[in-house]
């Protein structure tokens, strides 16, 4: 895991990891809601932060990401 992201309300919880994958999860229970993996891996992964609205935004050196809830 390269970052790690929590909500101010501390719903949502985010994780970039090698390989590109981001991942999103409701900290609650830990369940998982999606992974992403970005195109070629574009290095998204090295930062990422949630929002309490549940966006999540991811950037690196390959580009930023923003995802909707």
């Amino acid at each position: 895991v390269f970052s790690v992201g929590i909500s101010g309300d501390g719903r949502w919880s985010c994780a970039g990891t090698c390989g590109g994958k981001l991942y999103k999860f409701l900290t609650e229970t830990g369940e998982p809601l999606w992974e992403y993996t970005t195109p070629g891996f574009a290095g998204a992964e090295r930062q990422v932060g949630v929002f309490s609205d549940g966006y999540v935004v991811a950037g690196g050196r390959g580009g930023i990401y923003v995802f909707e809830p």
